[in-house]
């Protein structure tokens, strides 16, 4: 009976906490390379993706779930995110690892956000080409001092992630792009975010209701 008392609790526990954080929709807005800007793969030997531009920044925000951050624009600031070698997936993908770091920035008209950028991993399937962090998580030391919402609510998610992926017609497939390729090819690309956002008051009281169950189960559970 004891262990029917225990679980039982834990799993209310469990399910007040699913509930609460299923509740947090996921925040995300979606951006293009400013006008001037690009990503571009520089082939064998360097094996290199960096992000040029003529211009003052390299893209700007075309949608999200906070309109405040419509129309705000940002740069990706790198030596180069390396390349590793290229492993050829059944049904033609293909995988590289990345190393490099970069830093990220958003400019609300007066404050910035800026936030340390990695990438660990490249893909391209079909005509697609993608950079991403397989952990989730490549935006780190995130700061902000202004009072723009949907960035306030960049610098509060718990685990912000930043994803950028590029478009050929033709395909271009990694080891086209990079051990095929001596010199550079340049395209736009699209960059996108997501976030969890911080749990509401609410949540964490019902958590620490579920919690406080079980932790009544086992007290009553050591006293019979």
């Amino acid at each position: 009976m004891k262990i029917k008392t225990f679980f039982a609790a834990v799993a209310v526990a469990a399910s007040l906490a699913a509930s609460g954080y299923a509740s947090a929709a996921m925040y995300k807005w979606e951006g293009a390379n400013d006008v001037g800007a690009s990503i571009n793969f520089l082939g064998s030997p360097l094996n290199q993706v960096t992000f040029p531009n003529v211009g003052v920044f390299d893209f700007v925000i075309t949608r999200s779930d906070d309109m405040s951050l419509d129309g705000l624009k940002g740069t990706i600031s790198t030596s180069g995110f390396s390349v590793g070698p290229i492993t050829t997936v059944i049904g033609g993908l293909e995988i590289a690892s990345v190393i490099g770091t970069g830093t990220f920035l958003i400019f609300d008209g007066v404050d910035s956000l800026t936030a340390d950028l990695k990438f660990d991993e490249i893909s391209s399937y079909k005509n697609s080409v993608g950079l991403s962090f397989s952990s989730l998580v490549n935006l780190t030391n995130v700061a902000y001092s202004g009072s723009n919402a949907g960035l306030l609510a960049v610098l509060n998610s718990i685990d912000p992630a930043i994803s950028i992926a590029a478009t050929f017609v033709p395909n271009k497939p990694l080891t086209e792009l990079f051990t095929k390729n001596p010199g550079e090819i340049t395209t736009s690309y699209a960059v996108a975010f997501s976030g969890q956002p911080v749990p509401e008051p609410s949540t964490m009281a019902l958590l620490s209701v579920g919690l406080g169950m079980v932790g009544f189960s086992l007290a009553r559970a050591r006293r019979r």
